[in-house]
C-alpha cells in the first residue's frame, strides 16, 4: 500500500527544521555570543581575553564592528561575511576555533552571518 502524498508532505514538513530566530544584534548578543563566548570566561569584563568582551552588548557591538584604535581593522566588515574576521574564527579557519570548548552550531554561525550580510545594524 502507498502512502498519500498529503501524508509524505506532512513526514517531510516534520523532518524540515527552520530556523525562526531574528538575525538581529539584539538577539545575536544576548542569546548566541554572550553566553557562549561572554560568560564561558574569556571574553567578559573580567577576563578580557585580547581585549574582546562579549558579555555587554554595547560593548560587544563596539568591539566587533567598530576599526579598533590599533590600525588592525575591525572584527566584522558589515555586509560581507566571507571577509569578517568573526566568521573565520567561529569556523575555526584561523589560528584556532573560538570558542574553544563549546563551538557554536552550524545555525548560530549561519545566523550571525545573515545578520553581518545585512549590514551588521545594532538595532
Amino acid at each position: 500500500m502507498r502512502p498519500s502524498h498529503a501524508y509524505l508532505v506532512c513526514v517531510l514538513a516534520a523532518c524540515t527544521t527552520t530556523d525562526d530566530r531574528p538575525a538581529t544584534w539584539s538577539f545575536i548578543s544576548t542569546g548566541i555570543l554572550e553566553p557562549a563566548c561572554g560568560t564561558a570566561g574569556c571574553h567578559s569584563q573580567w577576563s578580557q581575553v585580547s581585549g574582546v568582551i562579549l558579555d555587554s552588548r554595547e560593548v560587544a557591538y563596539e568591539t566587533l564592528v567598530t576599526a579598533p584604535p590599533d590600525g588592525y581593522g575591525s572584527f566584522i566588515i558589515p555586509g560581507i561575511p566571507d571577509h569578517s574576521q568573526l566568521i573565520f574564527l567561529l569556523r575555526g579557519d584561523e589560528i584556532r576555533l573560538m570558542p574553544p570548548d563549546a563551538p557554536l552550531t552550524a545555525a548560530d554561525i549561519e545566523l550571525i552571518e545573515a545578520w553581518i550580510a545585512a549590514g551588521a545594524k545594532d538595532d
